[in-house]
């Protein structure tokens, strides 16, 4: 594991300071991505993950801030999936951009997580890899279709 003093720069909780990921494929199949500080009060355009935390173990490494880094397997399908060579974007990975070594930023940014995700231009609810007749979409199909009717009828309040 890396040591996360070298991978994270500290956060200025009176700003409402947070992290972004730039992510980026390196045309081998690998991952690398930067983190920067960004403010709540002057964000950039950028997307927000919301993924499965699986109880897999972090065994696949990208490169964070140009240190070997170590992710779940999900989360990597994910990378691998909207990763494209040569296309860099911005995103809000909570994985990735909190410290989850430091108990005290890692509770200070969970209290800020819904003002990150609201203050997205796109959230992305990411439930992992499946084909499109895969049995867990089918069986869950209605119920998926509902919950979108619903966040609609709420974000048209």
């Amino acid at each position: 594991m890396t040591d996360a003093t070298a991978t994270y720069q500290p956060l200025d909780t009176s700003k409402h300071e947070f992290r972004l990921v730039r992510v980026s494929a390196d045309g081998n199949g690998g991952i690398s991505a930067l983190l920067d500080v960004f403010s709540l009060d002057l964000p950039p355009e950028d997307l927000a993950l919301s993924h499965c935390w699986t109880e897999h173990p972090p065994t696949i490494q990208i490169t964070l801030n140009g240190l070997p880094f170590w992710i779940r397997p999900n989360l990597h399908d994910f990378l691998q999936r909207f990763s494209k060579e040569g296309q860099t974007w911005w995103i809000f990975i909570d994985a990735l951009c909190i410290n989850q070594a430091n108990v005290t930023e890692r509770s200070s940014q969970v209290n800020i997580m819904g003002r990150i995700y609201c203050g997205a231009g796109q959230v992305i609810a990411w439930l992992g890899a499946c084909l499109p007749n895969d049995p867990r979409i089918t069986a869950h199909h209605e119920e998926i279709n509902e919950a979108l009717h619903f966040m609609l009828a709420i974000d048209g309040d």
